[in-house]
């Protein structure tokens, strides 16, 4: 866009949204029309559009009785606007949300620009609409938008999902640390059979550093089964665990807000 050229206007019409509220959808509509002003457009909302014409007016000038989106055109065109944006959003029961917002030209009908809405949370969609913003407004604002190749954030699966995992893997390692005691006991009790000194002191030795191994085995399965369990409880909590070896023994902790 032109320095001291008139903002790009796009009206905002009411999103098609489904199991969705209709306050907290009109509030979704006000926020991705505070980002694409941010991005330099002129975005007038189905709030805006009720002010100034009222729907039935609208149906009454327009001879149009549906949403469509050659409908919204129409209506665009009457406000002056280069552009509609055009949103259907679905929240699933788990509560993320599947989704679509398109920018479609009021002149030629096409579409001008393209985002999905794919977010895990309520939070989450609010960064989803912030990061869509730029793409959408990208035609009409001529800013060049540089596509990521990483995975957005809200799409990741959370790891969360794979609690389980620590689990078992802190049965494994506590299996391997049995083993270790086990090889531990087994050379104390060869060690008090053992008449020569110097396959005793060997002996001695052994059984320490298995019972050295042992327990740092044991701290690192006590904190993936201390994880797993707190994912589990917690499952949006973001935690590690941490384990610290010294020559006197293992420390094991878990960090994290939960």
């Amino acid at each position: 866009m032109m320095v001291g050229a008139a903002a790009p206007k796009v009206i905002s019409p009411e999103w098609n949204a489904v199991n969705v509220k209709k306050e907290v959808a009109t509030f979704y509509a006000d926020v991705l029309a505070d980002h694409l002003r941010k991005q330099g457009l002129d975005v007038v909302t189905a709030q805006d559009v009720a002010t100034l014409l009222g729907m039935e007016r609208q149906k009454a000038l327009l001879g149009c009785d549906d949403a469509g989106t050659s409908c919204m055109t129409e209506l665009a065109n009457a406000l002056g606007a280069e552009a509609t944006l055009m949103v259907n959003l679905l929240k699933l029961e788990g509560g993320a949300f599947r989704g679509v917002a398109k920018v479609i030209s009021s002149s030629a009908g096409t579409t001008l620009s393209s985002v999905q809405l794919d977010a895990a949370t309520e939070q989450a969609l609010l960064d989803v609409l912030a990061q869509a913003a730029p793409r959408l407004a990208a035609p009409l604002s001529g800013v060049q938008v540089v596509e990521e190749v990483s995975q957005p954030a809200a799409l990741r699966p959370p790891v969360t999902r794979f609690w389980w995992l620590f689990g078992l893997g802190g049965v494994a390692v506590g299996g391997a640390a049995a083993g270790l005691f086990a090889g531990a006991f087994d050379r104390l009790a060869a060690l008090e059979q053992e008449p020569l000194y110097e396959q005793a002191q060997a002996l001695a030795a052994q059984g320490k550093g298995l019972q050295g191994a042992g327990w740092a085995a044991a701290g690192v399965g006590a904190a993936l089964l201390v994880t797993g369990v707190v994912l589990a409880v917690w499952p949006d909590a973001p935690v590690a665990p941490s384990v610290g070896l010294s020559p006197g023994g293992a420390s094991l902790g878990v960090g994290g807000a939960f």
